[in-house]
């Protein structure tokens, strides 16, 4: 295992992760439980959008507490995330408080 660097800022990606995955853990159990009180259509893009922000505080803790030789990897994959981010963050406003349906083109 490589050495990490705990810097200020690495320390503070470390605690957005901490936030970002209780989150995530919450809506996932709300998803998935016995109850299941979890819509598809407005509660679906919420989920990817705190998945990708998990994702994301992650790598940005990799890569200010890795190496310099090894923070490449985390840093290549910072822009597909940040994608996927953007493009749950447009589904999930297209589809707040309500789906228009004459939007349906334009969410696809």
């Amino acid at each position: 295992m490589p050495e990490l660097y705990l810097t200020p800022s690495s320390i503070s990606y470390l605690s957005l992760l901490i936030l970002t995955s209780i989150i995530t853990t919450y809506l996932v159990s709300r998803a998935f439980g016995r109850e299941k009180k979890f819509s598809l259509g407005q509660d679906g893009p919420l989920l990817m959008i705190c998945i990708s922000m998990c994702l994301l505080s992650l790598l940005f803790f990799l890569e200010y507490s890795l190496p310099p030789s090894e923070r490449l990897i985390a840093f290549n994959l910072e822009n597909t995330v940040v994608a996927i981010l953007l493009a749950a963050l447009i589904q999930f406003a297209y589809h707040f408080p309500i789906v228009n349906p004459k939007q349906k083109v334009e969410r696809r």
